[in-house]
């Protein structure tokens, strides 16, 4: 990891100007929900946002061509217009082309950016960009100064413990000095595991390198002035109080995603707010449905006023209501938002643990597969939740 050509990385006098970085003040520690590719949907992060408003959602990650060049709809779909303390992945290795795609995320709302590298896929990995970034530290130092010296971003950066071979904590440590000492980026999310770009699925990287929490527990020793986020292995609450005062917060993915309401108990056992029922999360997430089809309209007039480089789709197709498989025109002219199964997935596991769970699911795809309006699920699902308690504390059933 020696020092790179000055033309290849130059290094940045960092001033505060007018293109001082616009991220925003969080909490004093951090609850966030990790990047999942197919999970972190606008939805998902709709629901979670009711959840938990004070977590931090992340967007699943976008690679910074396809955000470059997604039509309105496609946008629209992928990653919809920012929740509050929302954060926007973004996957690659051009300098230039990461600082066009956060460019083109900005005028939707977006704030707040992260830079993948940490992710071990094989697709990733063709792309060179993801965990193999951290085999060169310097090609991230290059991509965050070009993003900063185009929007005055400043991203933070997602990353592992280790790559392959390079798995020592001095080689670690070496990788965030050298971004820290050329880029104004102070904010690490760290997967406290080392990855194996061959040999393991992205699943089993999640799980089969030991934890390395004494990596991140010893890099927020050495340099305090940094704000460490730890993710991996947390499954409960007694895991996150105990990085209380060795970190800056925590990240979490698999859980949030197998159980969405644990996050209602996160709000209220480690940050001490009021959580919301389960019903009134849904009830709430269900009504906010119908402004997708005004986010629908915005796109489409960014579309008619977006530069050659954007990828324009027919005009008619995605603007007509009628054409819409999930809206139905009323006789009165109002429009009526029809639940597809996207918009219901991030409820499908709420009962997660608890009796009645898989009926509930067979509810929830019912109404799915018949594209019910939203008002229609809470009267068809509001059984499932009069005793909802999980199932090892209820009475065991009588069998003869």
């Amino acid at each position: 990891m020696s020092e790179p050509p000055e033309d290849l990385c130059p290094r940045i006098n960092y001033v505060n100007n007018e293109k001082e970085s616009n991220q925003e003040n969080f909490s004093s520690f951090e609850i966030s929900v990790a990047p999942m590719v197919a999970i972190s949907t606008p939805e998902y992060r709709q629901f979670m946002r009711i959840v938990s408003p004070s977590s931090l959602v992340f967007t699943e990650m976008i690679v910074d061509t396809s955000l470059i060049h997604m039509s309105s709809s496609v946008l629209e779909r992928k990653i919809g217009l920012p929740t509050d303390k929302c954060v926007l992945q973004i996957g690659g290795s051009n300098p230039e082309q990461i600082a066009q795609a956060v460019k083109r995320a900005l005028p939707l709302g977006y704030k707040n950016f992260n830079l993948n590298c940490g992710c071990p896929s094989d697709r990733v990995q063709s792309g060179s960009f993801g965990a193999i970034l951290m085999k060169d530290p310097f090609s991230i130092v290059r991509i965050l100064q070009a993003v900063y010296l185009e929007t005055g971003i400043v991203m933070s950066v997602k990353c592992r413990t280790g790559v392959d071979e390079i798995e020592d904590y001095g080689s670690f440590k070496k990788m965030i000095e050298i971004i820290v000492e050329n880029t104004k980026c102070r904010t690490f999310y760290v997967h406290a595991r080392k990855c194996l770009l061959k040999g393991l699925s992205p699943a089993d990287n999640r799980r089969v390198p030991p934890l390395k929490y004494d990596y991140v527990f010893q890099l927020k020793k050495e340099m305090p002035e940094l704000k460490i986020i730890l993710n991996g292995g947390l499954r409960e609450i007694s895991d996150i109080k105990s990085l209380e005062g060795k970190v800056d917060g925590v990240m979490l993915g698999r859980k949030p995603m197998d159980d969405p309401m644990f996050f209602a108990e996160v709000e209220e056992k480690i940050l001490g707010n009021t959580p919301v029922s389960t019903l009134d999360a849904i009830s709430l997430y269900l009504n906010g449905l119908q402004r997708r089809l005004y986010v629908r309209d915005m796109f489409m007039q960014m579309d008619l006023h977006a530069p050659s480089l954007y990828t324009v789709p027919n005009k008619k197709r995605d603007h007509d209501p009628n054409t819409l498989s999930n809206v139905k025109v009323l006789p009165s002219g109002e429009v009526e938002y029809l639940c597809r199964h996207a918009d219901l997935r991030p409820i499908e596991t709420v009962l997660h643990g608890r009796r009645g769970c898989k009926e509930y699911k067979k509810e929830i795809a019912k109404i799915a597969r018949n594209r019910d309006p939203t008002h229609a699920v809470i009267p068809a699902i509001h059984k499932y939740f009069l005793n909802t308690l999980p199932i090892s504390e209820q009475e065991p059933s009588i069998t003869e």
